[in-house]
This record gives C-alpha cells, structure tokens and sequence, in this order.
C-alpha cells in the first residue's frame, strides 16, 4: 500500500492533466462562435502538431528523468524493480524536480543549448507576453492569463496558437480597432523579464530558483491585472499607458541585442576550425538533440517560429500585404529572432 506521501505525489501527477484539460477547455470554451475570417482553424492543426512534436521529445525527458532516478537510487536490477510500478513512480515524483531539473538541463548547457533556448524564453518574456495583453484588450479575449498558463505548463507553441486562434475568431471585417495602449504594469514586468532572461546563465544554485519564479510571476502579474474597459473610465485615465508602437520597438531591439549577444557566446564558443556555416550548424543540432529537455524547447521554439510565420502571412489580409508581412519575417528571422520577426510585423 502507498504512504500518503507516495499517493500525494501521484495525485499531484494525475493533476497536472487534469489542470491542462481544464485549461484548454477554459480557452476554447471563450472563443468567439461567430466565423469571422476563413482559415483561422489553421492554428488548431499548429496547435496540435506542436503538442505531438513537443510531447515527444518531453515523453523521452520523463522517462529518462525516471531512468536516472532509479539509476541514481541504485535500483536497477535488483529485486526492488519487482515493486509495483506505481509505486516505484511515486518514490520517483517525491525525491524529483522534474521542473526545475528539466530547466537545468537546458540552461547551463552549452553556448549552444542557450541559444536555443533563448529564443524561446524571449518570445515568452517579450513579444508573447506583449502580444497577449496588447491584442487581448484590443478584441476583449477572455481570460488571458489562461493562454500563458497552458503555455507554461505544456508548451509555449500551443498557448501561442489557441491564441491566434481566438483573435483571428474575434476579428471583424473591415478596421480593426486601434491597438490598445500598453498598461504601465506590462511596461515595468517585460523589460525586467527579458533582464531576468538573459541573466539566467549566470545564475547559480541559490539565485536559479528565485529567479525563476520572478520571472514566471512577472508573466502573470499584466495578464491577471487587466485594465477596466474604456467606458468605465475617466477620459484622462483613457490615455494612461505607453505608446503600443513605442513599445513594440522597445521589446523588439531588446530581443536582438539580447540574441545578438547569445549569438556571438555561440560562435565564439566553437572550435575556429569549425566556424563556417556547415560548422555552425552542425554544432546548433548537436546541441538541439544534446539532451531530451533540450530537444523538446528547441522544436517548441522552432514550432513558435513556423506558428508565426502562418500568423504573418494570415494577418496580412490581401496577396500583397501578406507577401510582405511574410517575406519581412524571414529576414527578420535570420538577422536577429522570431520575437524581433514578429514584433516587427505588428508595427505596420
């Protein structure tokens, strides 16, 4: 029979689905009915092609989490293994750290794992955190805090497309309103987001965790407190915020003088014999598939990458608009980052 410790543990695994189903439900449930633009179910099939993708290389992380743990525990092979599995995945969940462990794992690896990495974390920290709050009060989407929590807890890729998804579905024919003002909180959190970020190399076992967790609340903190609606306040208030374009640019050259920096480490870290592009390269997926953690954030980053892409071109409206906003993306994309590639098609 399982201690309560033991069953606390497993009950807290069963509810992690449970919270994600009830996320997703949550999001799906608040989506406009009414089709307004054909297509948006796009971002239903990126959303699930992320998960799958993600989910894979994840699955491969936990299982060898548990590995190692038993590994570790000296439990392989011997009669110990002929405990009840539940019970040996128990032992596993309360002497484990998945979270911080997998976090870990893709932080202090190579220049190469961070570069990575980073993207990611600075399209969360940035351009999605922005773009959520922005957009959100723009077309009055329910309950944005709920997109950034699946996100954190699944994948990055699927709150980002469920999104999407909800403005596409919220949009209307004809002028969109003007882009909301960003709210002085938005405008504190992001910056010291994105510092926290690119200090997270240097961090170390007593700073990581607390670091961590600011950032994550600084995520939450301009989602949760929303500004009222513009008829509940006094014209003076109405103007309260920063200049949504100024900001934009802000969080844009943040992001690629942070990824320029990662950038160079990167290059800089490989051998000189091996620095021209087939090098660099090969370096770049040797450390994509270095480790399980690693390998699911990078395809969660490179899911973002494609996710916006099809966003650029879908926003874009006529052929030629769309062209545009499509080739602007690529070659904001390979010059600096997806978070300066896609801040940068908002600013049209």
């Amino acid at each position: 029979m399982n201690s309560p410790p033991q069953l606390a543990a497993l009950a807290s695994l069963a509810s992690f689905f449970v919270v994600v189903g009830w996320l997703t439900l949550k999001i799906l449930r608040s989506i406009p009915g009414s089709r307004q633009k054909e297509g948006a179910e796009i971002f239903l099939v990126l959303s699930g092609l992320s998960f799958v993708v993600t989910w894979f290389y994840m699955s491969k992380f936990i299982a060898w989490s548990f590995m190692d743990y038993e590994a570790t525990v000296a439990l392989v092979g011997t009669t110990s293994e002929k405990e009840f599995f539940h019970t040996r995945v128990a032992d596993w969940l309360l002497n484990t750290s998945l979270f911080e462990q997998a976090w870990k794992n893709i932080c202090f690896g190579s220049a190469w794992s961070w570069w990575w990495n980073q993207q990611l974390c600075l399209y969360t920290a940035g351009a999605w955190t922005v773009f959520l709050t922005v957009e959100g009060n723009r077309y009055n989407i329910k309950h944005l805090w709920a997109y950034m929590l699946l996100g954190q807890m699944l994948t990055i890729s699927v709150g980002a497309n469920l999104f999407f998804y909800a403005v596409a579905r919220a949009q209307r024919a004809g002028t969109a309103p003007p882009p909301a003002r960003v709210p002085l909180l938005l405008a504190a959190t992001v910056p010291l987001s994105m510092a926290i970020v690119f200090c997270t190399p240097w961090t170390g076992d007593a700073t990581f965790g607390p670091a961590l967790t600011l950032m994550h609340v600084l995520l939450f903190a301009p989602l949760v407190v929303r500004p009222a609606a513009a008829a509940d306040k006094h014209e003076a208030a109405a103007d309260a915020g920063v200049n949504a374009h100024a900001f934009f640019r802000l969080a844009m050259y943040m992001t690629l003088a942070m990824h320029a920096h990662a950038t160079y480490t990167a290059y800089t870290s490989t051998a000189p014999d091996q620095r021209a592009l087939a090098g660099l390269a090969r370096a770049a997926l040797d450390a994509l598939y270095s480790h399980p953690a690693q390998t699911s954030v990078g395809w969660d980053g490179i899911c973002v990458t494609l996710s916006c892409a099809v966003w650029a071109v879908y926003s874009g409206g006529y052929v030629g608009r769309a062209l545009k906003r499509g080739a602007r993306f690529v070659v904001g994309t390979l010059v600096g980052s997806v978070s300066f590639a896609v801040l940068d098609g908002e600013l049209e």
